[in-house]
């Protein structure tokens, strides 16, 4: 191999980039190869939040800003400050059990779940028309781009 050769290992694949001193890579070549040949077409997926039970949600957003609010007292000690931040890491532990990746472009509108949280919400009355609990998200069904008539 010639000596200002780099050799990356990416999954299965050993992909060797060569290049002379007196040579110039095209950066966006190399990108384009790279992306073409090794990066899969994945969908980008999104975290819904499923109210499988009515007020669900209200209840855990409570909690959040219940250890939130909290925080925000001054006096509180640097020990006392990290129980609260391990009851928050509880609640999404607890969060978690009613998650599940979908597309982004099958979420459509659905409002975040707490304050810009990436994670959205599909809430207890809309569950009918988008979530089955035997089969999960309903595929066949992309929810509205736009709030027009929709209820949350």
């Amino acid at each position: 191999m010639h000596r200002n050769s780099q050799k990356r290992i990416y999954g299965d694949y050993i992909y060797f980039i060569t290049c002379d001193v007196q040579d110039k890579i095209e950066f966006d070549n190399v990108i384009d190869e790279f992306n073409n040949n090794f990066m899969k077409n994945l969908p980008y997926l999104t975290s819904v939040f499923i109210e499988l039970k009515k007020g669900l949600h209200e209840s855990f957003i409570e909690e959040l800003e219940n250890c939130h609010n909290k925080l925000k007292n001054t006096k509180l000690k640097l020990e006392e400050k990290m129980e609260i931040k391990e009851e928050i890491k509880r609640i999404y532990k607890k969060v978690s059990l009613y998650v599940i990746n979908v597309s982004k472009e099958e979420v459509g509108i659905l409002p975040p779940f707490y304050n810009d949280s990436e994670m959205k919400v599909c809430s207890n009355n809309m569950l009918k028309d988008f979530y089955d609990t035997e089969t999960g998200f309903k595929r066949d069904k992309m929810l509205p781009l736009k709030t027009e008539n929709v209820i949350f």
